[in-house]
């Protein structure tokens, strides 16, 4: 069952708002806790496809750490609602394809051009939730879940076509663990992307094989 607005409203709230991360955790648990997987899964189908709006309030610190706390299983069980094959599929790939909006609309437009590990302060936050996203979201198609892992593997192709270095970092970066279970369908995505995409500086085009072998850290 969907949150109502209000609910939703205080879930982004408790998410993104000042304050400790152990509040985070009682805040986001008392409207969480005791629902089901297909509640969670549309909970952040919302957020990830009306971020560039909603999170307009917070900053880059804020984003970057309910971003974190949301897709981390060290932080929180919650991302691994993705994972449970009772939630509806097409559920979860409207999740997987919010992402996309995430990154256009939130990750382009605060992340630095620069290289995300180069970065410090609070610039530094926002980079680092950027490029260690899909290391952090427990989706690398193992075990494989053919239907999702094919969603997944669009959207890091589409990310690619985002022309915003960090952003196409962190989809190689993802792309780099995808690697390991879909190493033909990576190495054909990464091709594509080096045969399309302009303005390709020479480090971002060895990243990118290097993706395609699956050699990221």
């Amino acid at each position: 069952m969907s949150l109502d607005n209000a609910t939703f409203d205080r879930f982004v709230t408790a998410v993104f708002g000042p304050g400790p991360s152990a509040g985070r955790h009682r805040d986001v648990g008392s409207l969480l806790d005791g629902r089901d997987h297909l509640s969670v899964v549309d909970c952040y189908a919302r957020l990830f496809g009306a971020a560039g709006l909603l999170l307009r309030p917070y900053t880059d610190p804020q984003v970057a750490g309910g971003i974190a706390f949301l897709i981390d299983p060290g932080c929180s069980d919650y991302p691994f609602a993705l994972k449970d094959a009772e939630v509806p599929l097409e559920e979860r790939v409207r999740c997987v394809d919010a992402l996309e909006l995430l990154f256009r609309d939130v990750f382009a437009a605060r992340s630095s051009p620069e290289l995300p590990r180069e970065g410090t302060g609070a610039r530094a936050a926002i980079d680092q939730a950027c490029f260690m996203f899909f290391d952090r979201l427990p989706l690398h198609g193992e075990p494989p879940d053919p239907p999702l892992d094919t969603a997944m593997l669009a959207l890091l192709g589409r990310l690619l076509k985002i022309e915003h270095r960090a952003v196409r970092e962190s989809a190689l970066h993802g792309l780099g663990h995808w690697a390991l279970a879909y190493p033909p369908e990576v190495e054909a995505i990464v091709d594509r992307f080096l045969a399309e995409a302009t303005s390709i500086d020479p480090a971002l085009s060895r990243y990118a094989r290097d993706a395609a072998a699956g050699a990221v850290e």
